[in-house]
Order: C-alpha cells, then structure tokens, then sequence
C-alpha cells in the first residue's frame, strides 16, 4: 500500500476485511523481547516517608546535599503534583520563604506543561501558597537547602541545582535529571514497587493526583493543582490510580 501511494497509481491492493484479520492475527502472534516495566503512581505513604526523611536531614549539621536535593525534590513535585520539568526547572527565586507570614512558602513554576516539545507559560502558572502553620517544618527544611546551595554555587541558576550538575541548554529538557533524583531518594528506603513495575518522576504525580482521588479533593481543584485543563481527559484517564488510597 505505502509503495502504490508512493507512486501515485490510486489505492494499494492489501485492503478490505480478509487482509484487515490477517494482519491483526499476525499483531497477536508477536512477542515483545524486551517489555518495559509497568509505571505505577507513586503511594502516599512513600512520598510521606521521603518527605519526613527530608525533615530529618535538613535539621542534621551536614548532611549530603545530593540526597537532601533529591528527597525534597520528590516532596515537593508529589505535593504540587507536578510534572518533573516543573520542579527540576524550578527557578531558584521562584521559591519565597517567609515564615512569619500566614503563607510562608510559595512556589511558582515556569515549565508546567508542554505540547509538541514546547513550553505552554500558561497552564500551573499560578503561585502556590503553603499555610506556614501546616508546612512550617518544610518551609525550614528548604530554605535551609536554599542557603546550603547557595553556599557551594552561588551562581545556581535553579532552586535544585548542586555543583556538577549538567543541566540542558533548554530547560524544558532537565525533566531528564529527575530520573537519577528520584532514584536517590528512594534509595534510602525499604519501599520497593510490585515485581514487574517501576517509580518514575511521573510516578509522583500520578501517585499526587490518586491520591487526591482518594481523599476527596474535588476534581476541579487537582486538575488546577497539577495544571490539568479543567475536565482534563488525561488525568482521568492516565493519572487517577483507584488502587492508590
């Protein structure tokens, strides 16, 4: 067919119901070699396991930065329900402390979402504020990450870059970096996913918006947490894991 309509001489012969069964027999008698394995959301309680580990090592005298990185890396993106573009780009003045103030935390991302390999500046673009009162440790816990960054690279152009760090030339690419992050934080854990499945960045927010589900927030309010469009189709359909409580 793909030669016929190269040429231009009308419709290729390989057409109608008898050639349509034959090749969807032929798809069922084929073996994947090589199957990847299962990406599952995230569990709460192991996001809640990497962000009181997160507390733990930021109150230590020293700890090693990559780890904190990656652990408040793996909070945060599970608590704004992100996309790991959005919290490994994060810029470093995009993160506001204030803990005297009623919202002591903000958080505004810049690369929520892409469409076709380009940034949408629209959708999550909005502030997050975090109650002091509720994310009072957290809030110490990063801004104490903030000056300790600060202190080795002064010149950190993102809230979790650390020396050695290779980020892209296009920032919209660093989503790439969580990978070995999220790998580090879970390192420091017992959790392991099911035999035949993984956690993956997205894991984290996919196992966010489950949760979220579960609890009963509305579904409006996920959907303008993660920067969903409003009845988004994907995260019904791609995010919302039943299972997860």
């Amino acid at each position: 067919n793909a030669v016929f309509d190269d040429l231009g001489v009308g419709p290729g012969p390989a057409r109608g119901p008898l050639v349509k069964r034959v090749r969807e027999g032929l798809r069922r008698m084929q073996v994947d070699t090589q199957p990847r394995e299962t990406e599952l959301a995230l569990p709460a309680k192991v996001a809640k396991s990497m962000h009181n580990e997160a507390l733990t090592r930021a109150a230590s005298r020293a700890p090693p930065l990559a780890l904190l990185r990656a652990l408040l890396y793996a909070t945060i993106t599970f608590l704004t329900a992100s996309r790991s573009v959005s919290t490994a780009a994060l810029p470093k003045g995009n993160v506001m402390f204030d803990p005297s103030a009623e919202y002591g935390l903000i958080i505004t991302r810049k690369f929520t979402k892409t469409a076709q390999g380009h940034a949408d500046v629209g959708l999550g673009r909005v502030p997050l504020q975090f109650p002091t009162a509720r994310f009072k440790d957290l809030l110490s816990a990063l801004s104490q990450f903030a000056r300790w960054r600060d202190s080795v690279l002064p010149t950190a152009n993102y809230f979790f870059q650390l020396p050695g760090d290779h980020f892209p030339n296009d920032p919209t690419a660093a989503g790439s970096l969580a990978d070995g992050w999220l790998t580090t934080a879970l390192a420091a854990f017992d959790h392991k996913p099911p035999a035949g499945a993984q956690w993956t960045p997205r894991s984290l927010r996919s196992g966010a918006a489950s949760a979220a589900e579960a609890a009963g927030v509305p579904r409006s309010k996920t959907e303008f947490l993660g920067g969903w469009t409003p009845d988004s189709e994907a995260l019904a359909t791609h995010y919302i894991d039943p299972s997860i409580q």
